[in-house]
Parts: structure tokens; sequence; C-alpha cells
């Protein structure tokens, strides 16, 4: 009860878009033709290549989609197509994604990247670590991942 009289205290006053009606000239309504999170993806990328990321991952664009795919949505690396293709980018192939994935387990790829990230903010001789958090915040609203 307590839901429903806040919609209508929000709503007071204001009438729904007709969407699911006739345009007036005639035409179906209001029709999608694209998409894209612009704003969201154009933020994303300032931040990667301001953390000097794009330096150490030598400008690959693999890796920069992975990491962009994984901040909107933490997700597996094949659903990672999905979610950027939600956001209105083309995707690399699985495949190619699959191919690059060794290069970003090397001791020397992961050094670049905390070194670039450390110098990055000045963190001096600090020990940078990186923790997958995702797990634990989709269990604390009660919600159970695979």
């Amino acid at each position: 009860m307590l839901k429903t009289a806040a919609v209508q205290r929000i709503a007071a006053g204001q009438d729904p878009l007709p969407l699911d009606q006739p345009a007036a000239g005639g035409g179906s309504g209001i029709q999608v033709v694209g998409m894209r999170m612009g704003l969201l993806l154009d933020a994303i990328a300032c931040v990667y290549r301001r953390m000097s990321l794009d330096q150490a991952a030598g400008d690959d664009a693999v890796f920069e989609q992975l990491v962009t795919a994984r901040i909107i949505e933490p997700s597996s690396k094949l659903d990672a197509a999905r979610v950027l293709e939600e956001a209105g980018v083309q995707p690399v192939s699985y495949p190619t994604l699959k191919r690059r994935l060794p290069t970003y387990a090397e001791p020397a790829f992961r050094h670049r990247l905390s070194g670039a990230v450390s110098a990055r903010f000045d963190l001096g001789p600090a020990a940078l670590v990186l923790y997958d958090v995702t797990v634990r915040c989709y269990a604390d609203v009660g919600i159970m991942t695979s």
C-alpha cells in the first residue's frame, strides 16, 4: 500500500508518455533504431586512459574491451560480447579474446599494469592489490551467482 501511495504521489499531475499509441501522422509510434551508452563508454575510456592502462597494455583493444565489459556488468569472458553489444560496441570475437588471455596472465603484463597505476597515483613503494568483490556484493543483496 505504501508503494502504491508513493507512486501516486510521485506521478501526481503528470500524464504518462503515450509511447504505445500511433503517432499523429499515422505512423506506428516511436521506433528505436539504435542505442549506444555513449556517456558511460566515454567515461570508462577516459578513466582507462587517465590511469595509463592504455600505455601499459600497449593500446590493446581486446584488453580495453574486456575491462569495459567487466565494469559495465561483471560477467564471464563469454558474456562480455553480449554486454558490449548492448552498450553499442562491436566486440572482438570470442576466439580472439581467448587467444589474448595467456598474455594477460603473464607476470610481466600484470607488472606493467600495476606499475602504471602506481606511477599515475604516486603510490611509491606500496603494494597494489586488486580484489574481485562482485561475488560478495551479489551475495549481500541475496543474488546467487555461479
